[in-house]
Order: C-alpha cells, then structure tokens, then sequence
C-alpha cells in the first residue's frame, strides 16, 4: 500500500528536490494542501482534519497541532518540524498516540547564525536609515557603532548559539553566555565565560536570544530583565516571539532603557501590522526569516524527510525525535 506524506511549508510547495526523491525512491506518494498557506495556521479544526487526515506522515511547518485535532488524525503516524521549534505541536498528547515528532537538528544553526549577525550589523552601522536618509538626498555621517571589542551574550548555547558565538569571536567581540547545559569543551576551546543570566544582561552591548519556547522560557526578558540591560545596548531575537514581553520591550525603547531591538519572531505571527514596535526607528524586523536561506532549506527538507522514510522502515533516528520515549514501544 503506497504511504502519503503531506508537505506544508511554504517555501517547499511543490518544489523538487533530495527530499521529494528521497519519498519516492522509499514508496511514498508526495503532496502539498491545495492552500500554499495553510502552514500559516488560519485554518478551523475542521478544515485542518480535512487537509491532514489522508496522510501517513506531514513534514510540518507553523501549523498548530492540537489534541482536538491530532485525535482526529488516526493515520498520521510522524509530524517532521521543518526546523528545530516544536511548539506549535502538542507533543505530550503525540506521545499518547504514538505519533512521533522529529525535528532537523543539523540543518538551520549557520543560518540563524548569519541572520543574527546580520540584525546586529544592521543596527550598529545603521544600514537602514542611512540607506533610505541618502536616497532622499541626505549625506547624515553620524558615527556608527562598532562590533569588535564589544560583549555579545549569548542567551542558549546550543547549536545555534555556538554557531553566533564562533562567528563573533571571529568579528573580535567578547562572548558570554547563559546555558546550564552548555558543551563544557566547547566552552573551554572557545574562551566563553559562563555567566549568569543577570551578570549577561548588565555586561552585554548585544544580548542574542537562543533559548527554547518552554513554559518556564515565556517572556524571560521583560519589565525586570530589560532594566538590567545597558542603556546603549541591543536585544536581538531569532529564537521565539514568546521570549520577549513585546509590552515590555516597547516600553523600554520608548524609555531608551535600551538603544534598539532586532526581531525576526514576534508573539504573535504573523503579527500585525498595527503592532506598535512597527512605528519604532530603533527596531528592525523580519518575518522569522533566520533559518530560511538556499542550503539550509534544502537540508531541512532531507533531513526531515529522513526522519519519515527512516520511521517509516522502523528505524530510530536518533537525536531527532523529540517523544523519544516512544522508541522501545515504536512501530510503522
């Protein structure tokens, strides 16, 4: 019997590829929802049952997975995250079940890197004023801000984290960090000192956000974190919207408790468009573009669809599968 995998992320609708092969050359029948934007989560419980409940398998974008809805998905067996957040999925009653969810570990960490630093280089060089300031015929040299020889901490020390930290020591910044379960060896090889999250947020010129959405996560920075923070200093976000209080972060731009923000997830997403940081000169933001670029789609796109033909076979990816305590009980 041919298995049907469903395809939701935007940026793969009906795009070819190692992944789609890789489908076909296992027995799998590969489609897309006749919506390229049923990923974005707008969809009623029902009108979602009706899109997901053919499949065996989704590599699965935004979409939200609630218990309502996967108690109505019999067949579905895996739920591939195209990336490494798992949130919007209901993991606990996936285990219940015995649908596994995966997520593509190896993929998106240099992406988010890059993008990160590229927020932090806009911000301090002032690319965008300045880009828009000289086309209106302006010639405004203000002094920009320099990134050697300044703190960047590093709130999460994962693989993304790790990622930001080489690339910033190699711009000549001063990296710290906050992770409890940080890679010891890493830490040493590299020269990061291990801070605490208050000692991060007073000490740091830019604060880069690399931490989990988790209960115990939401809003981590807000009224009281942020009045640690320097009044000249930058809070960057490519992690998760629901770590940052965007009340808060407002209040404290305003203030010039802090100097700028660069976001590229927000609380709500899409958010919109009358969210008031949107009216701020001193944010930039993007639409949780960090770990989208040519490679590391494409390498999402495989090692999702990896972790399907793999389970499919009764294989055990390991490392990927967030319900990991479904391996000794798992089966096709």
């Amino acid at each position: 019997m041919t298995r049907k995998v469903l395809i939701t992320p935007e940026c793969l609708y009906e795009q070819p590829g190692r992944h789609v092969e890789l489908f076909q050359g296992n027995g799998f029948e590969v489609e897309y929802p006749e919506d390229s934007t049923f990923t974005r989560g707008h969809y009623s419980l029902e009108e979602s049952v009706r899109v997901l409940a053919p499949y065996d398998a989704v590599i699965a974008g935004s979409e939200p997975y609630a218990a309502e809805l996967l108690d109505r998905l019999p067949n579905l067996k895996v739920i591939a995250r195209f990336g490494v957040g798992y949130d919007p999925v209901n993991v606990p009653h996936c285990t219940k079940l015995s649908k596994a969810v995966t997520i593509t570990p190896a993929s998106t960490h240099e992406a988010v890197a890059e993008l990160t630093l590229a927020l932090i280089f806009a911000v301090a060089k002032s690319i965008i004023p300045n880009d828009i300031s000289t086309r209106e015929g302006a010639w405004s040299r203000v002094v920009l801000y320099p990134l050697r020889e300044r703190v960047i901490g590093l709130v999460g020390l994962g693989r993304i984290g790790r990622s930001t930290a080489i690339r910033a020591k190699a711009l000549g910044m001063q990296v710290i960090a906050h992770d409890q379960f940080a890679d010891p060896t890493f830490v040493q090889e590299q020269g990061i000192e291990m801070v605490s999250l208050e000692e991060l947020l007073k000490r740091s010129d830019y604060v880069s956000l690399h931490a989990p959405m988790l209960p115990e996560t939401k809003h981590l920075i807000n009224k009281q974190t942020l009045a640690l923070m320097k009044p000249d200093s930058v809070l960057v976000n490519t992690s998760r919207g629901g770590l940052v209080c965007e009340a808060d972060l407002l209040e404290a731009l305003n203030s010039g408790q802090i100097r700028a923000a660069a976001l590229d997830v927000f609380e709500q997403e899409p958010p919109s468009t009358d969210n008031p940081l949107f009216q701020l000169k001193n944010v930039i933001v993007s639409p949780h573009m960090a770990g989208l670029d040519h490679v590391s789609v494409a390498n999402m796109a495989f090692e999702a669809a990896q972790c399907i033909v793999k389970l499919s076979q009764n294989n055990w990816p390991e490392g990927k599968v967030v319900n990991s305590e479904l391996k000794t009980s798992w089966s096709w």
